[in-house]
């Protein structure tokens, strides 16, 4: 049976963490079961995202005005007021369902900062693994690729 997490986030950290989201729709899964949990899990952050960005053009069409290059910018005098009340917008929080995902042979290019970031929808087994692993992931792939090919 798989356990089914929720987890409660506020919008500005998921805008924090947009690029680590952009990172995994577009790896290379082998694994079906993890390209489905990804993808769903993407497809729900990515959603809060895209209403959140509507939220601020149209907060920007409230307070802005268009530039000589006809850019719709926000007025100098409404700043503050559009900042205060984006930020009001961005402490709301959501709450998301998700199976954990366990990132094993994923190649995603993800750094330090991106597994930070997608950590809270990480498998606890495999963050476990990579809090105890002495060498890199990529160089033990490495080496498992030379010892699969070297002669018996």
């Amino acid at each position: 049976m798989v356990e089914i997490k929720k987890i409660t986030v506020e919008l500005k950290e998921l805008r924090k963490i947009s690029t680590s989201i952009a990172k995994i729709v577009s790896a290379n899964i082998k694994s079906e079961k993890v390209r489905y949990r990804l993808s769903k899990l993407a497809k729900i952050l990515i959603n809060e995202l895209t209403e959140l960005e509507k939220e601020r053009q149209r907060l920007v069409k409230q307070f802005g005005e268009k530039d000589e290059k006809g850019n719709l910018i926000v007025k100098p005098e409404h700043e503050e007021e559009f900042n205060q009340r984006f930020d009001e917008l961005q402490d709301e929080s959501i709450e998301v369902s998700y199976i954990p995902v366990d990132l094993t042979g994923v190649e995603a290019g993800l750094n330090a900062v991106d597994m930070l970031n997608l950590e809270p929808f990480l498998d606890e087994k495999y963050i476990e693994k990579l809090m105890t692993d002495n060498e890199p992931i990529e160089a033990k792939k490495d080496e498992e690729i030379k010892t699969k090919d070297a002669p018996a």
